[in-house]
């Protein structure tokens, strides 16, 4: 089982808008209006009805037993990352554009993915508590990844790659985190489609502005 993560090596981690800023913003209207107006973009896929159950039974006896206090993400916001493409106060045309032709020229067959420990993220607070998957468990998302990584260095979008993105759900965030374990029952289900989500940062909405089906090639 990996060790804990460092939160602060994420690429996109790089992109977020400082708690100075923000503070700093408080007392400006039109700061305000931005940052509410804020978005980011990214690749995902998203767990079936069965396996968002067993999310929010996991998160929830996560948080009992732990005395976790942090809300569970809710169901419609449950994802995996594949590749994310920034923040922005609105979505670059040229961005949502590229990104749906790279979508929609993608060729692969649906594949199983499967997350059999818990882990944390380390940053000072509101640590991301998150379900990881041992390598055999992930090889059909690992080249999901690596077939948008390539639309994306095609396109010269290079810097949206992250390299070193590990395939991850996050269940809940928390300031206390949970100590890593395995689970009894893997957390799994078949892949038959991939999204491309637009996050309407500081209000807790997520909106699917395409989705492709996994086809053979």
């Amino acid at each position: 089982m990996p060790g804990l993560g460092n939160w602060g090596t994420w690429p996109w981690q790089r992109a977020r808008v400082t708690n100075q800023a923000v503070a700093n913003c408080r007392a400006n209207t039109d700061c305000l209006l931005l940052s509410a107006m804020e978005q980011s973009l990214f690749f995902a896929i998203t767990p079936d009805a069965s396996a968002m159950e067993s999310c929010r039974l996991l998160a929830s006896d996560l948080r009992k037993k732990l005395g976790l206090k942090g809300k569970l993400i809710p169901p419609e916001r449950l994802h995996v990352t594949l590749h994310h493409m920034g923040r922005h106060p609105a979505t670059p045309e040229y961005l949502l554009s590229t990104a749906k032709r790279i979508g929609a020229g993608l060729r692969m067959a649906p594949f199983e993915v499967g997350f059999d420990f818990i882990q944390t993220f380390t940053k000072p607070r509101n640590q991301p508590v998150v379900l990881r998957g041992e390598d055999r468990l992930l090889r059909g998302v690992k080249i999901l990844q690596s077939e948008l990584a390539d639309g994306l260095r095609a396109a010269g979008l290079d810097q949206y790659v992250e390299n070193r993105n590990m395939p991850h759900l996050t269940l809940l965030y928390d300031d206390k985190g949970a100590p890593p374990h395995g689970i009894p029952h893997p957390v799994s289900w078949l892949v038959r489609e991939f999204h491309l989500i637009r996050s309407l940062i500081g209000q807790g909405k997520h909106e699917t502005l395409a989705t492709w089906a996994l086809k053979e090639r």
